[in-house]
């Protein structure tokens, strides 16, 4: 499981406990505003891809953020078009601007496009 909230984010339980409780990966990467940088997107990506075919749970509070992260994970790893890419990170949850943007521009910048 990859929770993308941050640790300061409440919880209401000690989902990092139960997790490893269930025998399952706990990982968190904090995806934040003010820290919406290629690093942050790097790790996450690079949690994905490790469970590439594998059953992953990515999750933030609202899926907003898991939006924002899977758009470069649409586009780069899956070869979605960008319409599509986005269209479908709206489904998941996408709805903050900031975030889709992110998305966006690192894709561009890794792809040269």
């Amino acid at each position: 499981m990859i929770d993308i909230r941050d640790p300061m984010e409440p919880r209401g339980f000690d989902e990092p406990a139960l997790v490893r409780e269930l025998g399952m990966t706990y990982l968190n990467i904090s995806v934040r505003q003010g820290a919406l940088d290629d690093a942050v997107m790097d790790a996450t990506l690079a949690a994905i891809r490790q469970h590439d075919g594998q059953p992953l749970l990515l999750h933030c509070a609202s899926a907003n953020r898991v939006g924002g992260v899977l758009i470069p994970y649409f586009m780069i790893d899956k070869g979605m078009n960008e319409e599509d890419a986005v269209a479908t990170a709206m489904k998941v949850g996408l709805r903050g601007a900031d975030l889709l943007e992110w998305g966006l521009e690192y894709t561009q910048r890794k792809t040269g496009g």
